[in-house]
Order: structure tokens, then sequence, then C-alpha cells
């Protein structure tokens, strides 16, 4: 009796295993992934040039970027993301037009805080490409502007700008192959800044441009 009710549990699991083999267990699909990524922050337009009264002055710099994708069943995700740059300001090209201080500054801080909808195409499981359009909240921290004057008794004085906040738009792609991603964003946005400064009294209204390009690489997870 012992050796029938052995034989039968071995059958048993010997056909529970086969079933298993020819329907393994289905993967859930994922529903969302995160990613971090780094790069180059390229200034564009007005927020790049030297002239004209919405001048920037800002160069090329770095930043940081974490990124979060929402699956839905359509073919159509929404992603979500937070940017930080950081952009030198054009210190020598501000003192050739005002030759008579000695210039320095600090650099341009921005936040990009986007959110919007993306839509992707597979070339396999490994390789896929998107496109994304994007609106939120800008941030920008503009640079403390340092006027010297270095004849006779050194002077100082400091012309300096409120937080800058605007609405925001952009739009990008970029290129998936397994978890790492290659993308660039590019986003503009027009922040007013209330501006203290010693050449004249009480604070002033700027509204200036901000447009970069973001080219960005690192990882999905």
């Amino acid at each position: 009796m012992k050796k029938i009710l052995t034989l039968s549990l071995m059958i048993v699991f010997l056909l529970f295993d086969v079933t298993l083999a020819k329907n393994p267990p289905k993967k859930k699909a994922p529903t969302h992934r995160f990613g971090l990524y780094g790069g180059v922050m390229l200034s564009q337009g007005e927020f790049s040039s030297t002239k004209g009264s919405k001048a920037g002055f800002a160069n090329n710099g770095i930043g940081l970027m974490a990124e979060f994708v929402q699956y839905t069943k359509y073919h159509i995700n929404w992603i979500s993301s937070v940017s930080f740059t950081n952009n030198s300001f054009k210190a020598g090209a501000f003192q050739d037009q005002h030759s008579e201080y000695g210039i320095t500054a600090d650099n341009y801080f921005t936040t990009w805080i986007m959110t919007g909808i993306s839509h992707s195409h597979s070339f396999g499981p490994m390789l896929s490409i998107y496109g994304l359009i994007q609106g939120g909240l800008l941030l920008s921290k503009y640079p403390n502007i340092y006027y010297a004057i270095t004849q006779g008794d050194f002077k100082e004085y400091k012309e300096e700008m409120s937080l800058g906040k605007a609405f925001a738009y952009g739009i990008g792609g970029g290129v998936r192959y397994t978890f790492i991603n290659l993308g660039v964003r590019y986003y503009m946005a027009y922040p007013e800044y209330q501006q203290t400064s010693p050449f004249h009294q009480g604070t002033v209204s700027k509204n200036l441009p901000a447009k970069i390009l973001q080219v960005v690489f690192g990882i999905n997870f």
C-alpha cells in the first residue's frame, strides 16, 4: 500500500512539473519605471545671448534629472521629472559692457518640475525610442552680480534678484536600450524676477527668458 501511494505521489509531482514546463507562469508586465540621469545643459536663445535687454549671459552647464514613468494600457504613458541645472554666468562678456567695473557673478541654479505624456515604439524586447511633451514649473535663481571699483579705495556693490518662477513647457525624446537611456529635453519658460540694485531705488521687475537643451544619459530601473 505504501509503495502504491509513494508511486502515485511521484506520478502527480512529475505531471505537475511537466505542466509547469509547458505553461510557465507569465511575468507581470511592469506598471512603471524610474530613471536617474546626468548630462550637459546647453543654454539656448536669449538665455545664452549677451546682447539685448533680454540677454541671460548663461554658459552651458551640467545637471541631474530624476524621472518617473507610469505605464497605461493605452499607447500613451504619463511621465514626470525633476531636473536641476547649474550654468555659470558670462561675467567676461558682461564686463565688456561695464568696463568701468570689475565684474564677478554667481551661477544660475534652475529647477524644472515637469509632467506630461510620452509615447514609445519598440524594436524588440531591448530597444525602443520615445517622444514626450511636458508642462510644469520653473524655479530659477538668477546669479548675484558683483561690481567692484578698483581705482582708489576698493568698493564692491551687489546686484541681486529674487527667485524667479514661471510656467514651463517643453518637448523631448530619446532611445532606450535595456536599462540605458539617452535622451534630450528642450525646456523653456519666462520667469519674472524682482531686482535689487545699488544703481536704482527700490525693486524693479525683470522678465528674462530661460531656454535650455538638456542632453541626458542614465539608467532606468
